[in-house]
């Protein structure tokens, strides 16, 4: 079941616990009220009565007594019967009858004119006697109670009204609970339901590392609180997924491209190079006689050889070039983006190695000595053919133990390049100066 789904349940079953008995409450206050305004008019109804008939010429024509409470019933419509009780056991009582061409009063001894004409004065259709209200007065007579008056109210119309009322209500929370669930579900879903899909899509992304991390969120309540602790974590983690990436694709001393980013930009310049006919060129670089510096003045001093080195080799090509150490003293530069023409990118590439080799040339401070460091170049030029990125390493290595062979402080071509040009055979010197 979704989150929405179940928000939709709980909006729902909260408001409907709330409004039902709201409406319950109410009604029963109504029907107190309407039932105890019921029992002040059948008091009222037997007062009255008693006041009519408490006069002895009344209470001894009965044919007279029986038209007055006739008059009573025809009057009132929701009395159904008046008794009227005498000491004597004497008595008279009209009601009104459920079932149509039944007698307005019992034949027998207090039958009248009236029950002899068979008259109804009301009929009630129901399959059933109605609910009623009895309601019992004293006759009052000269100072004395000379019987008892009592008369039944139909509560039929009080159950009409209770029932109306009870359509009314339930229509009304059924009513009041779709808006009210409507209402506190726009209010949640604004509230809670916006900040909990940012958080979603936020954490789906960082799961997939695409996209925006941050969630943005202007409350400073406790989800605003989760939203900036979520953010800080989010930072946190692509801060050390960078430093991971990077100590993965660069050497940890001087920063530079190891072989692994080396190899991918390798094959990218492969790849360029025969899309736009263009051409590239690998350096492969090793230091002349590193392991004296080593020997005489300890790894440190030969971890900031390797620093500089590093320096001056980014210091003599361009920014879109790439200088990467393959471990140990060897360096390789790959410069991109050059001409076609087989020739003139041999001279391109001649023109940078002589820099390197002019940087190199420069004296190094070595442990407050100054000292002289070569370098052995081999070149690779690649381009309009089918080559492997290992065999372009290859090629340019084997050409490096050449220059080496020659005496260092040189560059050379790779032997597959036609008519390769040779560089300096200047021997490289390791002095150390005071």
């Amino acid at each position: 079941m979704s989150l929405w789904a179940k928000l939709i349940g709980v909006v729902v079953v909260t408001v409907a616990c709330i409004v039902p008995p709201a409406a319950y409450w109410t009604l029963e206050r109504q029907r107190e009220a309407l039932e105890s305004a019921h029992r002040d008019r059948g008091r009222a109804f037997v007062q009255l009565l008693d006041a009519t008939i408490a006069e002895p010429q009344l209470l001894e024509n009965r044919e007279q007594l029986f038209n007055q409470l006739q008059r009573f019933l025809w009057l009132n419509h929701d009395l159904v019967r008046i008794e009227v009780a005498l000491p004597a056991g004497d008595g008279l009582q009209v009601y009104v009858s459920t079932e149509p061409g039944r007698a307005a009063g019992p034949a027998g001894k207090l039958s009248v004119a009236a029950f002899r004409a068979n008259k109804v004065l009301h009929w009630i259709p129901t399959c059933s006697k109605p609910r009623v209200a009895r309601f019992v007065s004293p006759v009052h007579l000269s100072g004395g109670v000379a019987g008892t008056v009592s008369a039944e109210l139909s509560l039929q119309k009080l159950d009409e009204v209770l029932a109306s009322e009870r359509r009314f209500w339930l229509l009304s929370a059924l009513l009041l609970v779709i808006a009210l669930s409507g209402a506190l579900f726009v209010a949640v879903r604004h509230v809670v339901l916006r900040p909990l899909r940012k958080f979603a899509k936020a954490v789906d992304a960082l799961a997939r590392r695409d996209g925006e991390f941050e969630i943005q969120l202007e409350s400073s309540d406790e989800l605003g609180r989760l939203g900036a602790a979520f953010n800080h974590m989010a930072q946190d983690i692509r801060g050390a997924e960078a430093q991971a990436e990077h100590r993965a694709t660069h050497d940890p001393l001087t920063g530079l491209p190891n072989r692994r980013l080396l190899m991918h930009r390798l094959q990218s310049a492969i790849a360029v190079a025969a899309r736009y006919q263009r051409r590239g060129s690998v350096l492969y670089l090793d230091l002349d006689d590193f392991k004296q510096v080593n020997d005489q003045h300890g790894h440190a001093a030969g971890d900031q050889v390797l620093v500089t080195a590093s320096e001056r080799l980014a210091a003599s090509v361009r920014q879109v070039d790439t200088v990467a150490r393959m471990g140990g003293d060897e360096f390789v530069v790959l410069l991109h983006e050059l001409p076609i023409d087989a020739q003139e990118a041999r001279d391109k590439t001649a023109t940078v190695a002589r820099k390197i080799l002019a940087a190199f040339a420069e004296p190094w401070l070595v442990a407050g000595q100054q000292v002289t460091i070569g370098a052995s170049i081999g070149v690779r030029v690649f381009g309009g053919e089918k080559l492997l990125d290992d065999a372009i390493l290859r090629d340019s290595d084997a050409a490096m133990y050449r220059a080496k062979a020659a005496g260092g402080q040189q560059f050379r071509f790779a032997v597959t390049e036609a008519g390769a040009e040779r560089g300096s055979t200047t021997k490289p010197h390791f002095q150390a100066r005071g």
